[in-house]
């Protein structure tokens, strides 16, 4: 379940239980965000109609997005469910909202060929961009898309367990960030600790707000 409460009164306005008849294990709530009217749900577990909860394109996420200033609020206005199951999983694991963007991160690759995402949508004109880490030099459990933000016209996003091969490197994080309307790749942020850089998972948390970036390596 979901709840919203009053930034005034702190009083409960909506509880938003999980939409789907089969709700065990989808894990509606992981991950949740708001910024005016709209509010993006996270269901990372969540299986698609007729997937199997034991097959190997299980576990392909979904996200939910609600209008709190419509006559149902507690009913969602767009559900978008993995279109790529067999390559990544657990959509939703991340999300954020900005004005009329939102992003959401699947951050399992699925199998050796498979490939993490990164998400930008449009909710006005209901269009998606699928952006998938840059370049070649990549793992399977780098985890491109565990942590996003977004903040009007910049998104960023995480892959704390990035390796970088050139100073071999484990789990050194990198972050980066996009353009939400052309989906332009703007900035990478390289770890910026001096000595061993293993195990610095930089990037394991982040947010934005207006000219700042700030970025977790715990």
């Amino acid at each position: 379940s979901v709840y919203v409460f009053n930034r005034v009164t702190y009083g409960l306005l909506h509880h938003i239980p999980h939409p789907s008849a089969d709700v065990n294990y989808d894990n509606f709530g992981t991950s949740v965000a708001i910024d005016g009217k709209y509010a993006i749900v996270g269901a990372p577990g969540e299986e698609q109609s007729g997937v199997s909860s034991t097959a190997n394109d299980r576990d392909g996420g979904a996200v939910y997005i609600y209008d709190m200033t419509g006559t149902t609020p507690t009913n969602y206005i767009k559900k978008y469910d993995n279109p790529s199951r067999t390559s990544r999983y657990n959509l939703g694991f991340s999300v954020d909202v900005s004005g009329d963007y939102a992003v959401w991160g699947a951050p399992y690759a699925r199998g050796t060929n498979g490939r993490a995402g990164f998400y930008i949508h449009n909710i006005v004109t209901n269009t998606t961009s699928l952006i998938t880490p840059p370049g070649t030099s990549w793992t399977a459990n780098s985890y491109f898309g565990a942590q996003v933000a977004i903040m009007r016209n910049h998104a960023v996003v995480t892959a704390y367990s990035y390796d970088d091969t050139v100073n071999n490197t484990t789990d050194e994080g990198i972050v980066y960030v996009y353009n939400t309307e052309t989906s332009a790749l703007l900035g990478t942020l390289n770890n910026p600790r001096t000595g061993s850089l293993t195990s610095n998972r930089f990037g394991s948390s982040v947010d934005i707000s207006e000219d700042y970036f700030i970025i977790g390596s715990p």
